[in-house]
């Protein structure tokens, strides 16, 4: 059967969402998190812009995605998709993209292995801005290495540093959903099918890296930053010559006029 993780937006309108489907559908409201029997599969829907599908065709889950892009904060068009298979199980297993599960009933055992992978799903949208981000401004040390400068207008350093500081605050505004969700101070029988998930997806191993790449942003935004205040500081040392040669020519230019 089939079970997929998309990140389609940077949050979803939960608490709106829950009002208009309570009356229509049985929803379960797990604080950021709605739970919908639909189609014979099960959907769970995560505040921080991230939907699993349990055992739902291609076809609904894309009519589904369609459906709640109202409720999208900030969308995303080239979204993450992660694709696994699950089955049931004498016990519960997740590797690579299998899953196995022992209980045929529990949609919280599901909702478990969802917060991991659509936790996975959301890191992959971070990690995939970041890298972006840092090819389109690896140019930047390599020039200053070769030539000494770096090959851009101070206003264009200045809305290079503009990008940078989005994106950075981007993934640091969302850094927390990465972390334990607070549903397994709740429910903590079900966190090590949670803790099974994200080291089968190397969430943590991930992060480590992710921080490594923002650090490598962090140096870049020090970097351009110096370079605009040299370049400003050259700007006003050429200013301050420019008017001592006027004032001294000013001044011979009076002195000569005086003479005659």
């Amino acid at each position: 059967m089939r079970c997929t993780a998309y990140c389609t937006a940077n949050s979803y309108k939960i608490s709106q969402m829950h009002r208009d489907w309570k009356e229509k559908h049985k929803v379960t409201f797990f604080r950021e998190v709605i739970h919908l029997p639909l189609s014979g599969g099960d959907v769970y829907c995560f505040a921080f812009g991230s939907v699993v599908f349990w055992n739902l065709s291609k076809t609904d889950e894309e009519k589904f995605l369609e459906k709640i892009s109202k409720y999208a904060e900030g969308s995303i068009k080239e979204f993450e998709t992660d694709i696994f298979t699950f089955s049931y199980g004498k016990k519960n297993e997740i590797h690579l993209d299998t899953i196995v599960l022992a209980d045929t009933k529990s949609i919280l055992a599901k909702l478990a292995i969802s917060y991991g992978i659509a936790q996975s799903s959301k890191l992959s949208v971070f990690e995939q801005r970041t890298e972006q981000t840092i090819q389109k401004t690896e140019y930047i040390p390599q020039s200053l290495e070769k030539t000494g400068k770096i090959p851009l207008s101070r206003r264009k350093i200045s809305q290079m540093i503009g990008r940078l500081m989005i994106e950075r605050n981007m993934v640091n505004l969302h850094s927390n959903i990465l972390d334990t969700p607070d549903f397994f101070w709740e429910q903590p029988k079900f966190e090590p099918l949670y803790q099974m998930t994200i080291h089968d997806q190397d969430i943590t191993d991930r992060i480590e890296i992710l921080n490594k790449r923002l650090d490598i942003m962090r140096d870049l935004f020090g970097l351009l930053g110096n370079e605009i205040n040299h370049s400003h500081a050259s700007t006003l040392e050429w200013i301050i010559i420019i008017l001592i040669f006027i004032e001294v020519l000013l001044t011979l230019t009076f002195e000569l006029f005086l003479k005659l």
